[in-house]
């Protein structure tokens, strides 16, 4: 009844904007449009994604129900062909992910959002991910493991709401996906993937690479880094409560001391491996959360921001510091194939 009550409430508001239709099927220059026919659909676009299985809804609103063509193309924006961790704004780095703040759109141009699409159009969040160059991302194999394509790479993206658009975004389909062979599963050692794009991307002032670090280079404890994505504040948390990616300052912890913090702290001993990577507090507090998975951790170094984590996996979200995949580990087995 609800769902009948829905269908009829917004039939009458498509039938009442008749005035504001874009016509579906309009060509110019011989090039198909694929739009909505009405601006209910993008104002309204929550509650219009949730009907976009019936029929009606979708004839009326084919862009808000994501049935145009996947790959978009960013719009006008002065390119950049500069080098990699060189954002054209400031992160501010300022202290959910949880216990962060808000970025700044475009201060984190490599920050990507990976989602599932399924046959119906509709779509799954699944991680986080680095922009490591104009053909390819770098994430978690923990949390691709079991995709399949097509997946949908977000690129140049503020907001966590895939409907409403932002002015630099751009969204390329996943053409091949690569988990590092030594991956396993339940320790999530070796929790790398990467991702080829279908299509290079030019950069702009809202999408720009990481640096990698030298293979098998060192980061000083103590050192700060910045952490960022869309995930949840706590893990009882059923949706973000913030509407804008978010990001947060870390310190990189020593590999022992994390040993010692999870195992005093949760009983797993020697969890932690060289391939990984720890960053957070002993008391907790900040920390990446679910949600965040397969995103940056990244450093500043001589002007630069290099990529030295993965957001991989932890106990809780803020009660002790995060792991993170030791990128430097990786650096060769990636440039094998980027190459």
């Amino acid at each position: 009844m609800k769902v009948q009550i829905l269908i009829s409430f917004w039939c009458c508001i498509f039938a009442i904007q008749g005035n504001l239709f874009v016509a579906t099927g309009q060509k110019t220059d011989d090039v198909e449009i694929c739009a909505d026919k009405s601006n209910s659909c993008a104002v309204h676009a929550e509650e219009v994604l949730k009907l976009c299985k019936f029929s009606f809804i979708k004839e009326q609103c084919q862009k808000t129900c994501m049935l145009c063509p996947e790959v978009t193309t960013a719009p006008p924006s002065s390119l950049y062909r500069g080098e990699c961790g060189k954002p054209k704004f400031n992160p501010g780095l300022m202290l959910r992910i949880t216990g962060g703040t808000d970025a700044k759109y475009g201060a984190i141009p490599w920050q990507v959002g990976i989602k599932q699409k399924f046959n119906d159009s509709s779509l799954f969040f699944r991680c986080g991910g680095t922009l490591i160059s104009r053909e390819h991302i770098v994430t978690a194999a923990s949390c691709i493991t079991g995709a399949k394509l097509p997946l949908l790479a977000y690129l140049g993206k503020h907001r966590n709401v895939s409907n409403l658009p932002d002015h630099g975004q751009l969204v390329v389909e996943i053409s091949n996906i690569t988990e590092h062979p030594q991956f396993d599963l339940t320790t999530f050692d070796n929790d790398l993937a990467l991702l080829t794009m279908s299509s290079p991307v030019d950069f702009t002032d809202y999408i720009r690479p990481a640096c990698l670090p030298k293979q098998n280079e060192e980061i000083t404890p103590g050192k700060m880094a910045l952490a960022s994505g869309w995930g949840l504040e706590s893990p009882s948390d059923s949706q973000p409560s913030h509407g804008v990616m978010q990001q947060v300052e870390l310190p990189i912890i020593s590999n022992m001391e994390c040993n010692i913090i999870y195992l005093t702290q949760t009983g797993l001993a020697n969890r932690i491996t060289p391939n990984m990577i720890c960053a957070g507090y002993l008391n907790g507090g900040k920390d990446a959360c679910v949600g965040d998975g397969g995103g940056p951790l990244v450093v500043r170094h001589k002007g630069s921001y290099f990529l030295v984590g993965v957001i991989s996996w932890g106990v809780g979200c803020g009660e002790r510091p995060g792991v993170y995949t030791k990128v430097s580990k990786k650096v060769d087995w990636i440039n094998a194939i980027i190459e």
